[in-house]
């Protein structure tokens, strides 16, 4: 969530600090110096400050719902670009299953193949595993709501005829 507010104030330097402090802001970290000047380095260690505290709130907040996960187990399917999240065997299992069930989807109406993500869903969940996202790099995993996951298997749907494509276009080109 970005929360952003603009207040002008007109007056003195000294007049701006006290307007500043009524806000709970400090005149010390404000990134201009008397002269008016802008203190780019105090600007940017403070947009750090305030995005490692955001971070670390938001890391708390999981941990306390229990939401965190620490480690993914093989049958959990990881969300996120490249081989490391693609070759993971859950979401390997998951394209193989997409694979098969490749015919079947794309003789369906758009309503049906909503209705075939989510039973996917629900058989990858049936059978232990979880729709994981990457929360913070150091820090662990977070499960997706049921949405994202169908959307995480659409997309493997799409991936597949695109590959399809790639390879006629390319068998096209070699004859």
């Amino acid at each position: 969530e970005i929360r952003l507010r603009i207040r002008i104030h007109y007056g003195s330097h000294l007049e701006c600090q006290y307007a500043l402090n009524t806000f709970g802001i400090p005149s010390s970290v404000v990134p201009i110096h008397v002269d008016g000047s802008i203190r780019m380095e105090d600007f940017q260690r403070r947009l750090t400050t305030l995005k490692d505290a955001e971070k670390r709130e938001r890391n708390l907040k999981a941990m306390l719902n229990h939401d965190f996960i620490p480690h993914p187990n093989a049958k959990d399917v990881l969300l996120g670009r490249g081989v490391p999240y693609q070759s993971h065997p859950g979401t390997a299992k998951l394209m193989k299953l997409v694979e098969d069930l490749k015919p079947q989807h794309d003789s369906a109406s758009r309503i049906d193949k909503r209705r075939i993500c989510l039973e996917v869903v629900a058989l990858v969940k049936s059978n232990g595993g979880r729709f994981l996202r990457r929360e913070d790099h150091d820090n662990g995993w977070v499960e997706v709501d049921d949405n994202t996951s169908r959307e995480k298997v659409a997309m493997g749907f799409r991936n597949l005829s695109r590959k399809g494509k790639a390879k006629n276009i390319t068998a096209r080109k070699k004859k």
